[in-house]
């Protein structure tokens, strides 16, 4: 009889030591979540306020009206666009400017803004007559 005890006692020993005990497969309720240093930060929407006059309905608003430029070059230097200004310069009457345009990244040389559309067209006209200004064309901006 005494293996069968023997044998009894090592499957009960078995069974128990393999078992996890209670506390272990329930998820501890005092203690608290563990809170992380991004989800401390709130979140605060900030919105930007504009004070506007407001239009009286028999008030019109002004409309941007249109200038018009005459370019007749652009450089990928500035060195090369001052130096073609200052070669040509003696044959017009204008003045020219040399600025660098984002929208293109060159260095482009302009003529002052014209108010309508007929005064820079006869100009660029008058231009393309000149073989350093055959290229010269036209730019609308808005104010």
């Amino acid at each position: 009889m005494r293996p069968i005890y023997s044998s009894l006692f090592l499957m009960i020993f078995l069974v128990i030591a393999c078992s996890a005990p209670e506390q272990t497969t329930k998820p501890d309720q005092n203690k608290e979540a563990k809170i992380y240093p991004s989800e401390e930060i709130k979140r605060v929407d900030t919105v930007k306020t504009e004070i506007v006059t407001p239009v009286q309905p028999n008030e019109e608003k002004p409309k941007n009206t249109p200038k018009f430029i005459v370019q007749v070059g652009a450089f990928t230097s500035k060195e090369r666009a001052e130096t073609f200004m200052r070669d040509n310069q003696g044959k017009i009457a204008q003045k020219m400017g040399v600025s660098f345009n984002d929208k293109v990244q060159l260095y482009v040389v302009r003529l002052p803004e014209l108010d309508t559309r007929d005064e820079a067209e006869k100009l660029r006209n008058d231009l393309w007559k000149i073989p350093e200004f055959k290229d010269a064309f036209i730019i609308t901006t808005e104010e």
